[in-house]
């Protein structure tokens, strides 16, 4: 049986009606059932690992041309993600303040996480992890270790010279 053009501009106007609250369901859902999509993701992945690979293996060339096309809508949603990961680090760490722990600074662009017993690099090269992105990943999904504080970029310039842990000493 096929829908007459009434029940087509109806059911239209439903879903922009409830949208919003279709939405905010699915987040809810999202959120209370977490762990369980999650291993039901993994487990799909697993049994699927050939045929996913397969897939993307095919496609690759489409891939990267639809990112080239959309390379700018690609970086705001990085740039986007990054800020986003960054904010909860530096709340968790700094305790909701959003401050550097040494002077008091407030600007999100230029706070920094920092190992309080030094040994940064180190320890990034340890876990893989370079970049700030991957590093901010990397506490979030580790349940925020200790040894940590939030610093500006010159505390954070400052502390390493005083510590000894940069090339640039007095």
């Amino acid at each position: 049986m096929k829908a007459t053009e009434n029940q087509k501009l109806y059911m239209r106007e439903y879903y922009q009606r409830t949208k919003v609250e279709r939405r905010a369901h699915r987040k809810q859902y999202n959120q209370e059932h977490k762990k369980a999509i999650s291993e039901r993701k993994r487990r799909y992945y697993l049994e699927n690992i050939e045929k996913i690979r397969a897939y993307y293996s095919a496609n690759r060339e489409k891939q990267k041309e639809y990112r080239r096309e959309h390379k700018v809508e690609y970086r705001a949603k990085s740039r986007k993600s990054y800020q986003k990961i960054k904010a909860e680090v530096i709340s968790f760490y700094s305790k909701g303040n959003n401050i550097c722990a040494y002077c008091g600074f407030t600007d999100m662009r230029a706070l920094t996480i920092d190992h309080i017993g030094g040994g940064g690099n180190a320890h990034r090269k340890q876990i893989k992890r370079l970049s700030g992105g991957t590093f901010y990943c990397w506490l979030k999904r580790n349940n925020y270790p200790g040894g940590y504080q939030v610093l500006c970029a010159n505390c954070q310039f400052i502390k390493r010279i005083v510590e000894g842990e940069s090339q640039w000493k007095d």
